[in-house]
């Protein structure tokens, strides 16, 4: 008589698993080396919007408020100026909000690349970084030196976006370690980019 693959439920003997503390130690660091490097480049991208907002909120309650509100708006709502008005938001708080963000409507190509394009290791969280201290200095020369005011702070956040992915194009371009993930120009390639911008396109103009 063949015995049973699996054993009966009074057959199996429960086992008491123990960590011990260099176990722990090594799960801790490899869990660490992976986490860090995509924990950071995400807290760096987060804080972009958070420096337009403080460098602008410099200029006044009013920039404060717009670019706050248009901040958070935008991530769910689109670019709708009219629709701050009629929820009841106060009609200048909404006009800064809604020139705010038609600025910042070039960002959202420059993000579309940065998304696909980032790198892990030590190159994404120190570029990503590198974007963060260069957007503090754009954004303040647009805010402050130059007077753009609001407009500049999301200008600002366009331009920091085009840097990031600027950068990390080139890099996929000529580093070794991105060479598996080059490949020829194809038709598939054009016919897609056709496709993004035939959606792209519309969908912009309806943030209008």
């Amino acid at each position: 008589m063949e015995e049973p693959i699996l054993l009966r439920e009074e057959e199996l003997v429960p086992v008491k698993t123990t960590w011990q503390r260099g176990q722990l130690t090594d799960e801790l660091k490899k869990a660490g080396r992976l986490a860090a490097p995509m924990a950071t480049v995400t807290i760096a991208q987060y804080l972009l919007p958070v420096i337009s907002v403080m460098i602008a909120g410099h200029k006044g309650e009013l920039q404060l408020s717009g670019v706050a509100l248009a901040t958070s708006f935008t991530n769910f709502s689109g670019f709708s100026i009219m629709l701050l008005i009629f929820l009841g938001q106060d009609p200048d708080i909404s006009r800064v909000a809604g020139s705010y963000a038609v600025w910042l409507i070039p960002a959202l190509f420059g993000h579309a690349i940065v998304i696909p394009s980032r790198v892990p290791k030590l190159f994404g969280p120190a570029l990503a970084l590198t974007t963060l201290l260069f957007h503090i200095a754009v954004c303040w020369s647009f805010v402050s030196l130059f007077g753009l005011g609001s407009n500049g702070a999301a200008l600002a956040m366009s331009v920091s976006f085009w840097f990031y992915a600027v950068i990390l194009a080139w890099y996929v371009r000529f580093s070794t370690s991105c060479e598996k993930t080059r490949s020829f120009v194809s038709d598939d390639f054009v016919s897609s980019v056709k496709q993004f911008f035939h959606f792209g396109v519309p969908s912009t103009a309806m943030l209008w």
